[in-house]
């Protein structure tokens, strides 16, 4: 766990959008459907997958009609989680049981 970061230089967008087959789209459209894809709108959406400690991918669906194509950017650790208090690791333990975990 930790807080994560990444900053996306155009080249990364071009090949976010080249990668998911999106290439001859336009701009505009492209960018609208990552909006949509991290809000989770219209059919579009987006997810974390763990891919070691330090590293996170954020995977983006995009909706068209009949067709999903999909997205991917990797997302490094920025600053990792705090350890959690003892009162805090008590009441998450508790809360693992009640909910059957």
């Amino acid at each position: 766990s930790g807080i994560f970061q990444r900053q996306l230089s155009f080249a990364d967008l071009a090949e976010v959008r080249r990668d998911a087959g999106m290439a001859e789209f336009a701009w505009g459209v492209f960018l609208r459907l990552v909006a949509a894809s991290l809000r989770c709108e219209g059919g579009c959406s987006g997810a974390l997958t763990r891919h070691g400690g330090a590293c996170v991918e954020l995977v983006l669906r995009f909706r068209l009609e009949a067709v999903v194509l999909v997205g991917r950017i990797k997302v490094f650790s920025f600053a990792a989680a705090p350890p959690p208090s003892p009162d805090s690791e008590r009441y998450l333990s508790e809360l693992q049981r009640f909910l059957g975990r």
